[in-house]
């Protein structure tokens, strides 16, 4: 009847940070984002700058794009340092040693690639909130709903890692990135949930950019007051 726990440092470490570093990740990546993008389009908006920029001789699908483009470069910044930050914080504050040998190089380009898909629509996503909305206070108003939707997905990597789930669960976007967040930590490398993720996330990212370009075309959006 004597149970022997024969799980190294290690491995309980390694356990904690599957459990409890996705949410954390994917909670900073949003508000990272949010930070950024809800003042974006609403500020300009606010100052009146906005109008100068479309009467430009360019395209205002090619202005939404360069919108999404340079948010998504600040907002992966923000994201690398909060992924370092977060692997070197969380092993102090639970008081164990952390090697990052553990993960190899694979398994941290495995990370990078979800996180910056997660980035981007994220983005893209609180983007159009900010083009939706009138000012940066509207703006602020309407994203938080959605970061509470996004921590309570985040709280999912909490109740296991995903192995062994059907494919089809990663076709939910903000959900799978939690999931393969979760199982790659853990050093299950799952391609094909991966593949599925980033091919899942980057079609709704696309489907953002095509809204957000017929937003930007709407004079009644662009100007309302």
């Amino acid at each position: 009847d004597i149970k022997y726990d024969q799980a190294s440092e290690e491995d309980v470490m390694q356990m904690v940070i599957g459990m409890i570093l996705p949410f954390l990740l994917v909670t900073f990546l949003f508000s990272g984002s949010m930070g950024i993008c809800s003042e974006s389009i609403s500020g300009e908006k606010e100052r009146g700058t906005i109008a100068t920029l479309l009467v430009t001789p360019v395209k205002r699908s090619y202005i939404a794009i360069g919108k999404i483009i340079a948010l998504s470069i600040t907002s992966l910044a923000s994201a690398s340092s909060s992924f370092i930050g977060l692997i070197l914080s969380i092993p102090k504050l639970m008081g164990m040693d952390f090697n990052m040998s553990m993960y190899s190089p694979s398994t941290l380009i495995s990370i990078f690639l979800v996180i910056i898909v997660t980035v981007l629509l994220f983005t893209t996503i609180l983007t159009i909130i900010s083009t939706y909305a009138k000012s940066v206070k509207e703006a602020s108003n309407l994203c938080v709903p959605v970061m509470l939707i996004v921590m309570m997905v985040g709280m999912s990597g909490m109740f296991g890692s995903g192995e062994g789930s059907s494919l089809i669960m990663y076709c939910l976007p903000i959900y799978n990135s939690i999931q393969c967040f979760s199982e790659i930590l853990n050093l299950t490398i799952n391609i094909p949930a991966i593949l599925i993720t980033i091919f899942v996330n980057s079609a709704v990212i696309a489907l953002g950019v095509f809204l957000l370009t017929k937003m930007f075309n709407s004079e009644k959006i662009m100007f309302n007051k």
